[in-house]
């Protein structure tokens, strides 16, 4: 995700604060334990998966980072299904 992120700064497609945002390991928390991060892992399920946790706590900077985390993976994503979908069609 660090890679991405720092390609998408830049190409100027990401804010700095974005660029900090996506560099943050959404399923750590604040008493994290050491795992594989070069395991495959599903990004937007992780951040939903955090925005979900900091609603029902309260965190409401939280949500909006992990909100702005989203809307950039989500475009993201998009994206790719656009580009999957014209090579396949030809």
């Amino acid at each position: 995700m660090a890679s991405m992120a720092a390609l998408l700064l830049g190409h100027g497609a990401i804010s700095d604060r974005d660029h900090l945002i996506l560099q943050t390991d959404p399923t750590a928390g604040r008493m994290a334990v050491a795992r594989d991060l070069a395991a495959p892992r599903d990004a937007i399920k992780d951040w939903q998966a955090r925005r979900e946790t900091d609603m029902g706590r309260g965190r409401i900077r939280a949500v909006e980072a992990s909100t702005r985390a989203l809307a950039i993976l989500g475009r993201i994503a998009a994206l790719r299904d656009t580009e999957t979908g014209a090579e396949r069609d030809g």
